[in-house]
């Protein structure tokens, strides 16, 4: 690995996950486009998308660390940092940020760098514990990232952060990758002249898998015989989660309306060939799955939370309701189904148009590149 980075990004692994894929496509970019000097520290390994990295240039470290809290892993950081001497430290994700400040408080001052946190959730979904890293570090960092305005706002008014101090940057999505991606088959055979309906997303709580099937059940028969559903994602949340939908889904007899699979690899071409994505979550920061179904020019049906409202601007892209209201859901999913084809392209397309607007990779990336050239403007 080489030294001298001007900027290290820091998180707990390269997993599949949606802060890991934004930090590694905002990497790639500044380190192909503009020819910064960066690279990556994880601590954990799980290596989804190292090879993405190492294909662009972009040099990874892996610490070690102990199960549990490892104060010694601040010590390694610390170490790998005065090997690294970046200007910046951007640390994603509550644990990393806690052992980047550490890190970084650490060191003598004149080779400190500037320690900048990037908030990627809903602060009420927050645990006790992610609760007092955030009291603790964030209002002690140069600058806060978000990817969601509410939660921009949340940092300011909760925590304490100074506005001039938080960064309002959404996430954005490589359209080129994405469309070239699209083009593959699908890894689940969709039939033909039913009306497909996504639901993407880990199996938890917030993500309100229950409120759909209730919504569904409010549906006439009718309608329901048009459907498919589909609910795509990993067991993430606890065991009695998954549980109370499969037996809501049993309970309803919707087992054939209702086709429960695994995270898929490749989501792409799936999502393409979908007639609509929902999300009904309880609450979200920025939801990459609903830019996902953007970029794929399809509609959506989305809750009224996080970022969704900066993202399908007056309905422009989707429907969106209110949080929690499965009569406004159920109505949502029957305008759609009913709605002419070529009404569900026009919204598809508008869908698209918003991401060309204001969410892709470039314009992420610069937003995110304005910001550290701030810090490095100080430090010349």
């Amino acid at each position: 690995m080489r030294t001298g980075a001007r900027l290290v990004y820091f998180i707990d692994s390269l997993s599949s996950g949606g802060a890991q894929r934004q930090l590694v496509e905002i990497a790639c970019h500044l380190h192909r486009a503009h020819r910064i000097s960066l690279a990556v520290v994880v601590y954990h390994d799980i290596p989804f998308f190292e090879p993405k990295l190492r294909e662009a240039g972009v040099p990874v470290r892996r610490l070690a660390k102990r199960r549990g809290f490892d104060p010694l892993l601040a010590l390694r950081l610390r170490g790998a940092l005065r090997e690294l001497r970046p200007e910046i430290v951007h640390a994603f994700l509550t644990p990393s940020c806690l052992y980047a400040f550490l890190a970084v408080r650490s060191m003598p001052r004149a080779v400190r760098p500037a320690l900048i946190a990037a908030e990627r959730s809903a602060l009420e979904g927050s645990s006790f514990s992610d609760r007092w890293v955030e009291r603790l570090v964030y209002p002690r960092c140069e600058a806060v990232t978000s990817n969601a305005a509410s939660v921009a706002s949340d940092i300011e008014i909760r925590i304490g952060v100074p506005i001039d101090r938080i960064h309002y940057i959404p996430n954005g999505i490589d359209l080129a990758a994405w469309d070239a991606a699209s083009r593959e088959p699908s890894p689940i055979p969709l039939a033909e002249g039913r009306f497909h309906l996504g639901m993407v997303g880990g199996l938890r709580a917030e993500k309100n898998h229950l409120l759909l099937l209730e919504a569904l059940g409010l549906l006439d028969a009718a309608t329901r015989g048009r459907l498919q559903v589909w609910f795509v994602g990993a067991a993430t949340g606890t065991p009695d989660v998954v549980r109370r939908i499969d037996d809501e889904i049993a309970r309803r007899g919707f087992g054939t309306l209702v086709r429960r699979v695994p995270a898929l690899p490749q989501i792409a071409p799936f999502l393409r060939r979908l007639d609509a994505l929902v999300l009904p979550s309880r609450y979200e920061g920025f939801p990459n799955v609903l830019l996902e179904a953007m970029a794929s020019a399809i509609p959506s049906i989305a809750a009224r939370v996080g970022d969704v409202p900066n993202m399908l601007v007056e309905g422009r892209g989707g429907l969106v309701v209110p949080p929690n209201d499965s009569r406004a859901l159920a109505g949502a999913i029957e305008a759609l189904v009913s709605a002419p084809p070529e009404e569900r392209v026009r919204i598809g397309r508008e869908a698209r148009a918003r991401v060309e607007e204001a969410f892709t990779i470039e314009r992420v990336a610069a937003r995110h590149l304005d910001l550290y050239e701030r810090f490095w403007r100080r430090r010349a």
